[in-house]
């Protein structure tokens, strides 16, 4: 029996026999001794997260996978992808828990899950920071994340993704430190549960790597030997994902398919579903993601906690702590696939950056502890906890949280006996299916998942497949109702259900079993009702009327001025109605709803600017200056509010104003063609052609594919003059170069050449062309020619020295690269290459000195942190 004393973590020892294939078990009396030695003050913070956890615990199932994933815990079912069987038995075994509803039990687990994680997390960080005073800050902090806090409060899978991120990285740390085997077999172990519980946490294998290097300097096991016994036990403890072809060999489930056939199996427990989502953004979506990711961190914790972070990655750098930065390596690859994977529920993607941040501020931290700082670093810990559980502690109770089952059970209540019910996704599907087979009601509805109308194109065929047989038929979610209605759908309560006649709406639309005075046609005492029933109503209105618009337009009107006078205190039902008046042009009665609608609340930007858009398209515009300015005041950088103060300016003609307000929406949406337009326009009517072509060309260049661009080409011809011909010329070359099309980028530069042959912009583009097709001659040719009229453009100057680089002309890159930095001396692209020609001559004091200047002005630059790792190390060789 080998033992393990003095290790803060024990579960299974392996002696030299494990070489040959026999595990030894740990030895219970040491595994008790070693809790009771290392893990006091660890039960301190896991009891301290527990209880708030517990305080702030949701009773019952909550929105999104939270039935889902309770019904199947219960049920033993599969659930979505990638499966998540070990989560699915593990939950399993707390629904036996004598305590509240199964959904309570089973949000139990994440709270357990979460303080477990929370303890492990601070015995992780007294093993690295050897401070438990800042580990006990540090985790403290990352336990009241408004993320982490919100997943150890209801059903969902990540606290238990979380446990193994600290766990894994827990085993990794004592193996490196002490070299002992049996903890690298537990890494195997760990790590191959994990991945079985989520795909993603693979992204911790590089940080893995390093560590188990660092141990192996101690350990010096036989590689081969012990790599096959490492891929024995993966393979063993990976077998778990057998549970869900097994499970689906019994009973396939009606959500996710027959699981027991091999390319079912693989294609779910890999996600392929979502595969789609992945790296498929455009650019300005994933700037939009990235501004999102923002926020979302921001939202997290306070922010001076993410300058901690950002400073922690510096120090740990410039210290050389590469554990530290192992652990970053794994933080940026988990961000960098949150960032492209484009689905809308990505915020617990986030929990393992946030995990990284927190962690590099208590570096920061014990640091300044170490440093004789002692009472600044507590102070600053105190200061971040604090504000952490005061900014999240509000918004994170979820102890009255009954909006998903209570959401189900009026469904449920609406549904008249023996009805199907088409739902989609999350919220209906899985919510209902937990109160139907887990709570055993309404065992009568029968349930599917309307996700299938995505991809059937004739919903008539898809009705024909459903058990409907005479049934009543009813659908969750506007978009299905669109695709119902051509089977003959209409809302009733919350549900739309099906109807035997004919029309598509019938006379009288009311909730299952209310009063026969709830009627289309003649709502009778609408007063007495509550806001409530009219605002109901109302909306049953709305839904009633929007198909009618293009056939029955009076009654559709008809239906939106009842539904207006029904929800005559609901500025949102008004907004909607108003606008939609407004677009059918209906003015006078659209302008008076929406008037009534920002009398309810003067302060809302969106219904200003709806009301004054209506009195723009109205043409009343003084009274449209009024409301879109107020609009503008209340939200300055919104672009739709002061692209339509600007039209309320130029239709009169009051063109310096409008050119300000487009100049603005430039700013805000410098990618959106819209603000280009307008502003040529304003320039044209101003009599500034040159302004005005150079605005349609720049709308040209962000958007060659806009609908308006024939209209736009036809302009700037009528705008064309010599000089304006060979602008066009540029412009076409660049837009052709944009679009990868080089042949017609090259005749459009030669054309412009052959007008002026010192033009510089067309020798320009051709050194571009030239630069794309390894022409480096070429290119060092028209790059020159075009630096004789361009002497200041600190571009070309850079793209000249990259060409002579090339070319293996390296003192001319050297000195054509400090001209382009006397030009811009930040411009950390043209030194990085400074620095790599610097190396090519072996000028490696001289490279150093290049990347620490750009690490100087910017920390963050990957590059040259790269860089100048590899010219310390070829300077150390030396």
């Amino acid at each position: 029996m080998v033992k393990n004393k003095g290790y803060g973590f024990y579960c299974i020892s392996f002696s030299e026999a494990a070489m040959e294939g026999k595990l030894v078990a740990a030895s219970f009396h040491d595994f008790g001794k070693v809790l009771a030695m290392n893990f006091r003050p660890a039960y301190v913070i896991g009891v301290a997260a527990f209880l708030l956890y517990l305080q702030t615990l949701a009773p019952t199932i909550t929105v999104g996978d939270s039935g889902e994933l309770v019904t199947g815990a219960f049920l033993l079912e599969t659930v979505h992808p990638p499966g998540y069987p070990l989560y699915t038995l593990i939950a399993h075994i707390f629904t036996w828990l004598p305590l509240g509803t199964v959904a309570f039990r089973v949000n139990l687990l994440s709270a357990v899950m979460g303080a477990i994680c929370i303890a492990l997390l601070f015995e992780l960080l007294v093993r690295w920071f050897a401070s438990k005073e800042i580990a006990a800050y540090t985790s403290l902090i990352f336990a009241f994340s408004q993320l982490m806090w919100l997943h150890a409060i209801s059903t969902e899978v990540y606290s238990l993704s979380m446990l193994f991120i600290v766990l894994i990285l827990y085993v990794a740390l004592t193996y490196q430190q002490t070299g002992n085997r049996q903890w690298l077999y537990a890494i195997a172990i760990f790590h191959s549960l994990a991945i079985t519980h989520h795909l993603t946490l693979i992204f911790l294998t590089p940080t893995l790597i390093y560590m188990v290097w660092r141990g192996w300097q101690k350990d010096r096991f036989p590689p081969v030997l012990t790599g096959l016994t490492l891929m024995g036990i993966s393979g063993l403890f990976l077998t778990i994902f057998l549970y869900l072809p097994l499970r689906s060999a019994f009973r396939p489930d009606q959500f996710w398919g027959d699981l027991s056939q091999p390319a079912n199996l693989l294609a779910h427990i890999l996600g392929l579903k979502f595969g789609g989502f992945l790296f498929n953004q455009t650019f300005a979506q994933f700037l939009h993601r990235y501004q999102d990711a923002f926020w979302t961190l921001s939202a997290q914790l306070p922010f001076f906690l993410l300058i901690f972070s950002t400073i922690g990655i510096v120090v740990a750098v410039k210290k050389q702590a590469w554990d530290v930065f192992a652990l970053v390596i794994f933080g940026l690859i988990s961000l960098i696939f949150a960032l492209n994977y484009n689905i809308p529920d990505i915020q617990p993607y986030y929990l393992p950056v946030i995990l990284v941040g927190v962690v590099l501020a208590g570096y920061l931290l014990q640091l300044l502890w170490l440093s004789q700082l002692k009472f600044v670093a507590q102070v600053l810990g105190v200061t971040v906890l604090l504000s952490t559980v005061g900014i999240n502690y509000p918004s994170k109770p979820q102890r009255q949280n009954f909006i998903a089952y209570d959401y189900t059970q009026n469904v449920f209540r609406s549904l008249p006996p023996d009805a199907v019910l088409v739902a989609h996704e999350a919220e209906p599907v899985f919510t209902a299916a937990y109160v139907q087979w887990v709570e055993q009601r309404r065992p009568d509805v029968t349930i599917r998942d309307g996700i299938i109308f995505n991809y059937e194109p004739e919903p008539e065929a898809l009705y024909a497949q459903l058990p409907v047989s005479g049934r009543p038929l009813a659908a969750i979610n506007d978009f299905i109702l669109q695709r119902t209605l051509q089977m003959r759908a209409y809302p009733v309560g919350v549900v739309y259900l099906d109807v035997p006649n004919t029309m598509p709406f019938p006379q009288v639309i009311r909730p299952w079993g209310a009063p026969d005075s709830w009627d289309i046609e003649t709502i009778v005492e609408a007063h007495r009702l509550s806001q409530g029933d009219r605002n109901l109503l109302a909306r049953y209105l709305l839904m009633a009327g929007q198909p009618l618009w293009s056939d029955q337009p009076a009654t559709a009107q008809k239906y939106y001025q009842q539904a207006a006078e029904l929800a005559y205190d609901s500025k949102d039902i008004l907004s909607v109605v108003g606008n939609v008046l407004v677009e059918h042009h209906h003015m006078e009665v659209g302008i008076k709803t929406l008037r009534a609608a920002v009398k309810l609340d003067p302060g809302d930007p969106y219904n200003l600017y709806h009301l004054g858009s209506a009195y723009l398209q109205d043409r009343i515009y003084p009274l449209a200056e009024l409301y879109l300015r107020r609009a503008v005041k209340l939200h300055p950088t919104e672009a739709q509010f002061r692209n339509n103060l600007g039209n309320v300016y130029f239709y009169q003609q009051r063109y310096d104003l409008a050119i300000r307000e487009y100049e603005t929406v430039i700013q805000l949406l410098p990618t959106a063609a819209t603000g280009y337009i307008n502003l040529a326009q304003c320039y044209e009517q101003q009599g500034q052609l040159d302004h005005a072509a150079d605005y349609y060309r720049q709308a040209l260049q962000i958007d060659p594919y806009t609908p308006q661009r024939e209209a736009l080409q036809k302009k700037l011809q009528t705008l064309s003059s010599p000089q304006n011909e060979m602008d066009r010329l540029l412009s076409t070359g660049f837009a052709a170069l944009q679009a990868g099309d080089r042949a017609t980028a090259a005749q459009a530069f030669q054309a412009v050449l052959a007008q002026d042959s010192l033009q510089s912009q067309a020798h320009q583009g051709l050194a571009y062309l030239a630069d794309l097709a390894g022409d480096y001659p070429a290119a060092i040719q028209h790059y020159e020619m075009a630096l004789l009229d361009q002497q200041t453009n600190m571009e070309l100057w850079g793209n000249l020295g990259v060409a002579y680089s090339h070319m293996g002309k390296n003192e001319q890159a050297i000195a054509v690269f400090k001209e382009a930095l006397n030009i811009n001396p930040r411009a950390h692209a043209v030194r990085n290459n400074l620095g790599i020609v610097y190396e090519k001559l072996g000028n490696y004091l001289q490279a150093k000195a290049e990347y620490e200047r750009i690490l100087e002005e910017d920390p963050d630059n990957v590059a040259a942190q790269q860089n100048l790792q590899l010219v310390r190390e070829k300077l150390g060789s030396e």
